[in-house]
């Protein structure tokens, strides 16, 4: 895909609502810790060798410059009443919904190629760690972006296939029906799977007296791979908004 040079919205711009918004992230700021790259890769019975370090080191390094966090958004124009028939969540928290946003972010294909370049050629740790990184990393790109929406709204959180109370994957049509998801490169499959494989999409519900529902699925079985905000609450978060948004455009 072609990326484009992007300006930052005027703050007026910004706060349009029917809008679509196309964002990049800063790359570092999606990247894993080594420490967190390990936990998620490594058992801890596992000796860490000389040449496991080296392979960590080199994917940490390499990394950065494959990814390509991106994120499209905007105000959907559905109700609580259309949302049923996406959804096993409770009624009197669909009647509770006032607008919701839906989101698709990406980190591209550069990484994943990579990955299979490594595999392909039989270095299957680094491609396994490389691989592990980008699904890190667009657990970060995802948890962003509903950063970036609900910093001035109670909102839920609601992703296609998480849990069997959450919207059926089907959604992902609705989704993909009313987000210009092209323009960061997603396209749907007749099977309503994302490619890029790295990518993510969900919705965030918003209304009067919204409030946040647990989880229903362990992280182990999450896609966002515990980066989500159940497991660290937004309002103690160690970065601000403008540290997360590299650029952003209205489309």
């Amino acid at each position: 895909m072609e990326i484009r040079t992007l300006r930052p919205l005027p703050q007026k711009a910004q706060d349009t609502a029917t809008s679509h918004q196309l964002v990049r992230f800063d790359a570092s700021q999606c990247m894993p810790e080594k420490a967190e790259l390990l936990d998620h890769s490594v058992s801890r019975r596992q000796r860490i060798s000389q040449g496991l370090q080296q392979d960590i080191a080199d994917v940490l390094s390499e990394a950065p410059d494959l990814l390509r966090p991106m994120a499209v958004w905007g105000r959907m124009n559905v109700d609580g009443e259309e949302l049923k028939h996406f959804t096993k969540l409770p009624s009197k928290v669909l009647a509770k919904v006032e607008h919701s946003f839906g989101v698709v972010c990406t980190i591209g294909y550069e990484l994943e190629a990579r990955s299979r370049q490594y595999f392909d050629g039989e270095q299957y740790t680094r491609g396994y760690l490389l691989d592990r990184i980008g699904t890190l990393a667009i657990a970060r790109v995802a948890r962003r972006s509903a950063v970036v929406l609900r910093d001035e709204h109670h909102m839920l959180r609601w992703a296609p296939g998480d849990a069997c109370d959450d919207w059926s994957l089907s959604g992902q049509t609705l989704l993909f029906q009313q987000l210009p998801t092209h323009m960061i490169g997603v396209n749907l499959t007749g099977h309503n799977v994302m490619v890029p494989t790295k990518s993510l999409s969900f919705v965030l519900l918003a209304g009067r007296g919204m409030k946040r529902s647990g989880c229903t699925i362990p992280c182990s079985r999450c896609v966002w791979n515990g980066a989500c905000d159940e497991v660290e609450d937004v309002a103690k978060r160690p970065f601000e908004e403008d540290d997360l948004i590299s650029d952003r455009v209205q489309v």
